[in-house]
């Protein structure tokens, strides 16, 4: 019973230190990305563009699991906002929706046979259209928030990078023994 106890003890701690890890990166990499995006003469269009905060959420929670990656996914924005003011107010509660949605989905996606591209490529969907979904009830009463149609699919086209980017990187952290929790 003891050792069962230290066990769980021993799983949470590293869970703990892993999602504070996924959040510290979640934090540092929007503002390299920033930094890019300035030097580039594109402003802050390289974190829409790329979405470097999601790395950090997508591969804790496929390494994990669907409580770990949904904490990673609140937790990562909250603290980046306290830190830096990005992502900005008004668009706070969609980062934190749709980065739940990540965590939420490739952590319970962790555990199943499906190859970690068909993973990603479910998540992205699934995450896109919730955030959509999220946009247009928030939109009803935070008056900051509103989409069109043309909105909606010009962010999704925007992100296409992005998305290029968490295929090309997430696999490598998710299959190398280097990372394991």
């Amino acid at each position: 019973m003891e050792k069962s106890i230290n066990k769980n003890i021993n799983l949470a701690l590293r869970y703990l230190l892993a999602i504070s890890v996924a959040t510290l990166c979640a934090v540092a990499l929007p503002q390299i990305f920033h930094a890019f995006g300035v030097f580039a003469g594109m402003g802050g269009k390289f974190g829409q563009m790329f979405l470097p905060m999601y790395l950090p959420v997508l591969i804790l929670a496929i390494k994990t699991n669907a409580i770990v990656g949904v904490i990673a996914g609140v937790s990562s924005p909250i603290v980046s906002y306290a830190i830096s003011g990005m992502p900005t107010a008004s668009m706070l509660p969609l980062i934190i929706i749709e980065l739940i949605c990540f965590g939420f989905f490739a952590g319970l996606l962790s555990k199943t046979k499906i190859n970690v591209f068909s993973k990603l490529l479910i998540i992205q969907v699934v995450s896109r259209v919730l955030r959509i979904a999220a946009t247009l009830i928030l939109s009803c009463f935070i008056s900051d928030i509103t989409i069109t149609a043309t909105a909606a699919l010009s962010g999704i086209i925007l992100a296409i990078p992005g998305y290029i980017l968490q295929l090309l990187v997430v696999p490598y952290f998710v299959n190398t023994k280097h990372f394991d929790i």
